[in-house]
């Protein structure tokens, strides 16, 4: 699907949409943290993707 990316975690597989990603960086063990734009009154909405950085980069310019 245009415009979306699907990433792996702990807990599945997720479909993000590439508008909402706010930031990404690199955490422990190699894997990828999404910061997603949503709004949350509990904070910052995140996804810990297993795949790496530069994994996710090429899938966001993929996804554009």
């Amino acid at each position: 699907m245009k415009k979306f990316i699907e990433v792996s975690t702990e807990n599945g597989k997720f479909l993000v949409n590439v508008n909402t990603i706010s930031c990404l960086y690199t955490i422990k063990d190699g894997r990828t943290r999404i910061t997603l734009t949503a709004p949350s009154s509990k904070g910052d909405i995140f996804i810990n993707a297993q795949e790496s950085y530069e994994e996710v980069k090429a899938l966001i310019k993929a996804a554009l």
